[in-house]
């Protein structure tokens, strides 16, 4: 039952496997997560989205919304 929605998970677009991610509650979980396979690592990596969320989570700080709508999370990181 596990292997098939395992399988059923890693058939979803890297984009849907991306939001599910970014639901994760806690840095550990998005990090744990990445340990699952080599196509879930490479989603959290490339993500700048989710290294946006690892920093902030990490820092224990939160987006305060500030950002202009436009600004791209890369710029966000700096």
């Amino acid at each position: 039952m596990s292997s098939t929605i395992t399988k059923s998970f890693l058939s979803l677009p890297p984009e849907i496997i991306l939001m599910i991610i970014c639901y994760s509650p806690t840095p550990a979980d998005i990090l744990s997560v990445q340990l699952t396979c080599k196509r879930v690592r490479n989603i959290v990596h490339k993500s700048d989205l989710l290294q946006y969320i690892l920093q902030l989570k990490l820092a224990g700080v939160e987006d305060a919304g500030a950002w202009p709508l436009n600004t791209p999370v890369r710029d966000r990181m700096e």
